[in-house]
């Protein structure tokens, strides 16, 4: 079986945006992993997530790239589904109820569960609450440590000061830019 690693948004967006604060750690993680034979895995859960991301944060061409790149092989896209995300729900999101998990988040954890992946490429801790290993590694975001400020994107805008990690809140945000 090939080995594989999960890409959450936090990783997929940092990859693509060569401004991002992040980008030259999330490329190099991603080149090492594919250089040892390592399959990038998603779902379209995410790709949606990241899509939006870029369209608000980068561009629209940016954005269709990141669509017309991220489903060839060797990545993987796993679709959602209802039993996919009730499931999710579940084991994630009713189980742990003291978490901020996002739907997104529970349906990616379920996915790595399922197909036995340890390792997301993501800058979102929920990923280390809920077990697994990430991805660069951030040893100032880990344990309530320090965290790192928000990037500056476009012409004088700026992310708001919102928390990374939280799919809701950054979309949220993103909703108060349109």
């Amino acid at each position: 079986m090939t080995a594989e690693i999960f890409v959450d948004t936090s990783g997929w967006f940092p990859l693509v945006d060569p401004s991002d604060p992040h980008h030259a750690a999330v490329s190099q993680t991603v080149r090492e992993q594919v250089a040892h034979g390592v399959r990038l895995v998603t779902t379209n859960l995410i790709v949606a997530e990241t899509y939006v991301l870029l369209l608000r944060r980068a561009d629209r061409n940016t954005a269709l790239a990141f669509l017309e790149q991220v489903d060839r092989r060797p990545n993987l896209v796993i679709r959602s589904t209802e039993d996919l995300e009730r499931r999710a729900e579940h084991q994630w999101l009713r189980r742990f109820q003291d978490q901020a998990f996002s739907l997104s988040d529970a349906v990616s954890f379920a996915v790595m569960k399922e197909r036995g992946i340890p390792t997301a490429l993501t800058l979102d801790r929920h990923f280390a609450t809920a077990g697994f290993q990430i991805l660069p590694h951030r040893p100032n975001s880990i344990a309530g440590r320090a965290r790192e400020p928000l990037p500056t994107y476009g012409e004088g805008g700026s992310v708001p000061d919102v928390d990374l990690d939280d799919s809701a809140a950054l979309l949220d945000a993103m909703d108060e830019d349109a």
